[in-house]
């Protein structure tokens, strides 16, 4: 999965902006996932941030990422 999450990144800063959706299709359940489970830790003082909120800035932070990230720090994407 890391080969694929690199090799999309890449061909995204490349200019192949189409990848986005790809790139997108192997992280949306982790931004799911991610999502519901701050939304649960931020009820209590939140109330009003909703899973599917949090879910849709996932995207938009995935979006300011692949735009940040680069290679040469030696740090794989996905854990970056």
């Amino acid at each position: 999965m890391n080969d694929t999450i690199e090799a999309l990144v890449d061909s995204i800063q490349g200019g192949a902006q189409e990848d986005m959706a790809a790139l997108w299709t192997v992280l949306q359940a982790e931004v799911r996932q991610q999502a519901q489970h701050w939304a649960k830790i931020l009820r209590k003082r939140r109330p009003d941030v909703t899973a599917e909120d949090l879910y849709q800035c996932g995207y938009l932070a995935l979006d300011q990422a692949v735009r940040e990230y680069h290679a040469s720090m030696g740090i794989p994407f996905y854990p970056w």
